[in-house]
């Protein structure tokens, strides 16, 4: 058989690589074989030798012939054969559903057969012999849809569907690329690479830290796939995980490691610690990661930025560090490009740090599937947290630590309620905190309410509240008094955390920072007071985590407020169940750290009764891929549709220029390609904007199709490095004290 797959590979080689990702899954060995039917088409090979410029699709008709020659005498499909013709059809564009409102598999058999394709390819006698092709009924396949649409999907089913797409569009795709079969990544590191880099680094132990990660260490039992880590901060959970996944990935026998947290804006903190311990091994993927561009030639550029982001992608590395949002969309996404990871998972460990970030609609999903995620593909987990959500079954995980004895040994901060409402009143006492000689962290729940804080206790600051302690200048009250917020450049939030620290540690000295939420989870800070808004109790033990982290510093106040007019920006329940189990508390008295574990296992306990569910089990069921899909990215926020992605400060027509450019003659993915290319010069500076925000300030905001984003190019007057883009109430002093 003598036919292309590719302008310099024969088909039959490009199957026969494909296979050997797996040649132990007779599953992904059927469905290799089919996937690429189509390309005998006489269509296709004049089409992939360039002798003309377009091709009929040969997904559809390799999967109908397929099918056709593995149904049942009754016309019944087995899940198994569904699997691997859903596969073959999708295997260049999402994964299809079976039976959803946005078209699936169900339409497709009522939809009309190419004949002709069908007829041209049982005509060849060399391509029926080798793929052992039978005469079939083409009649048959609209009552495909009658005999099997009451088909009923399980967890099970789920994950050997998603696994078995992940599998061939990875295989497919790497042999397009490298023209070779894949060879399986492993990771080497080991604990006494980890104990041999730790003694160069770390010069003085810490037998408190010492102790806790060896009980932690010595309560590993291979016999669970699960385990949980439930402990405040401060007491070397990232260092303390990482032992443990290479002792399991040793003990076990494992590939890889996938460390996952919550925030692009943690990772590089994390990626830098491991990097000092195993360097130039350790892979990172997140948004903001960019592509080098040092070959001499174009073509050589865009070959190594196909593997480049084909490896990136795939997270075809062995030690990865990425976020929850990369992961869950592995898990839930039907697109094409979030499933190549899925069959990364296979035989891993898998850490998970501030697990309780996971969306809450989402965890009724996340428990169902985790001990069959951990059972079908071989992975163990590992869930951290100081306030650990209900997430597994208590038969399925071993906790590593005693929860009550951990939480006692700790008592760095006293939470205390603040009973003033107003903004005025919580500026004023940030500043006599600050005026102690203390530093101050506070976090407000919206974007609005910290950039007026912040105005507010600048302006109190240029009172002279700097010069009455520290001898500074009036004007270093914006030295001394920070902002965060999410209408901040990445590399802009990135400069405040690392500019606010002292020297190379966590403690923060003589400084102030008003913050939303995006500081809460992992960031390395440590201040001596705290301020937090009302929010869920995860979210203010976060919040708490960056206070006395050290526990150098006695005990340390941390101060629960509520302001008026509020946004709702949490979910409801979780805002009713914190209120019921810690503010009404905190309220009669205040809580010391040592006590604080109760409060948060009554909450959580409460959470579990009503339990995050956003329907996606019976989605499931009826493999409703793009439902799924759809209430994951609701779950994280994407379809908000008063959010808008804004460019700030970039000629998007500039760069539509340089687009059609680069793209003459080229084909729709060499296209693909030079767009993404693009966009990634200028990902750092893309935010997403409230539209009210965005219309308040009265600039004609133009929207490019080609970028699908919308774009302000001259940002003077509009976006401020130290607060990030500008609020109506911003504009003068007087309107910032209106809110």
């Amino acid at each position: 058989m003598n036919y292309l797959s590719h302008p310099t590979q024969q088909l039959t080689e490009h199957i026969k690589n494909i296979q050997k990702y797996d040649l132990m899954d007779e599953l992904f060995i059927q469905c290799v074989l089919f996937h690429d039917l189509g390309k005998v088409l006489d269509s296709f090979q004049v089409y992939i030798q360039k002798i003309t410029k377009s091709s009929e699709p040969h997904a559809p008709v390799s999967g109908i012939i397929y099918l056709l020659n593995y149904i049942e005498s009754d016309f019944t499909i087995t899940k198994d054969r569904l699997f691997i013709f859903n596969s073959i059809i999708s295997h260049h564009g999402k994964l299809k559903s079976f039976n959803s409102e946005y078209g699936d598999i169900l339409e497709f058999f009522l939809k009309e057969i190419p004949i002709s394709q069908i007829d041209e390819i049982y005509s060849k006698k060399d391509v029926r012999e080798y793929f052992g092709l039978k005469e079939i009924d083409v009649t048959a396949f609209p009552i495909l849809h009658i005999v099997n649409r009451d088909l009923k999907f399980t967890i099970d089913d789920y994950i050997t569907q998603k696994l078995l797409f992940s599998k061939l569009i990875f295989a497919d795709k790497y042999e397009a690329i490298y023209k070779s079969d894949h060879k399986k990544v492993f990771n080497t590191n080991s604990v006494i690479n980890l104990h041999q880099a730790l003694d160069k680094i770390i010069k003085k132990s810490d037998p408190k830290r010492d102790r806790v990660k060896n009980d932690i260490l010595n309560a590993y039992d291979r016999n669970y796939n699960i385990f949980t880590l439930t402990a405040p901060t401060g007491i070397g959970k990232t260092l303390t995980s990482l032992e443990l996944a290479l002792k399991i990935k040793e003990d076990k026998k494992l590939s890889k490691i996938i460390y996952i947290l919550p925030f692009t804006s943690i990772i590089d903190q994390t990626y830098e610690i491991f990097d000092k311990l195993f360097p130039n091994e350790i892979s990172k993927y997140h948004y903001a990661v960019t592509f080098d561009e040092e070959k001499e030639s174009q073509e050589e550029n865009n070959r190594e930025y196909d593997r480049w982001k084909f490896i990136l992608n795939s997270w075809n590395d062995p030690f990865i560090v990425s976020t929850l949002y990369q992961l869950f969309f592995a898990l839930l996404s039907n697109k094409n490009s979030d499933n190549i990871k899925f069959q990364a998972l296979q035989n891993a460990v898998i850490i998970l740090d501030e697990v309780q970030a996971i969306p809450f609609n989402l965890w009724k999903a996340f428990k169902a599937l985790l001990p069959l995620l951990s059972s079908k593909l071989n992975i163990t987990f590992i869930l951290m947290s100081a306030t650990m959500p209900i997430l597994t079954d208590k038969t399925m995980a071993l906790e590593l630590v005693d929860k009550k004895e951990i939480f006692k040994e700790k008592n760095r901060y006293v939470l205390k309620y603040f009973h003033d409402d107003s903004l005025e009143a919580l500026a004023s006492a940030i500043v006599k905190e600050y005026q102690k000689g203390k530093s101050v962290l506070c976090v407000v729940n919206t974007i609005k309410r910290s950039k007026l804080l912040y105005q507010m206790v600048k302006a109190l600051g240029n009172d002279g509240f700097s010069l009455a302690i520290f001898g500074a200048e009036a004007s270093d009250s914006e030295k001394i008094c920070k902002c965060l917020n999410s209408y901040m450049f990445f590399e802009d939030r990135k400069e405040v955390i690392e500019n606010i620290k002292d020297n190379d540690t966590s403690n923060v000295i003589a400084k102030i920072l008003i913050s939303t939420q995006v500081i809460e989870a992992g960031v390395d800070l440590d201040f001596d007071v705290g301020f937090r808004e009302f929010a869920p109790i995860s979210s203010i033990i976060q919040t708490a985590g960056r206070v006395n982290r050290e526990d150098k510093k006695g005990i340390s106040d941390i101060f629960i407020f509520e302001l008026k007019n509020s946004a709702k920006i949490y979910d409801p329940i979780m805002m009713s169940e914190s209120k019921k189990t810690l503010l009404e508390p905190l309220k009669k008295g205040d809580i010391a750290e040592r006590d604080i574990l109760p409060y948060i296992e009554a909450y959580f306990n409460a959470l579990n009764e009503n339990k995050g569910d956003s329907g996606i089990l019976e989605d499931i069921e009826q493999f409703d891929f793009d439902a799924i899909s759809k209430k994951n990215r609701d779950a994280f926020g994407l379809e908000q549709d008063y959010i808008k992605s804004v460019a700030l400060g970039v000629d998007l027509k500039a760069y539509q220029y340089k687009y059609f450019e680069n793209i003459k003659g080229l084909k729709h993915y060499e296209m693909k390609r030079e767009k993404e290319k693009l966009m990634r010069e200028f990902q750092s500076k893309i935010l997403n904007i409230k539209e009210k925000d965005l219309n308040d300030t009265q600039m004609n905001v133009e929207f490019n199709d080609i970028f699908g984003l919308y774009y302000i190019l001259d940002i003077d007057g509009i976006y401020f490095k130290e607060r990030g883009f500008l609020l109506k109430e911003e504009k003068t002093e007087d309107d910032a004290f209106e809110f």
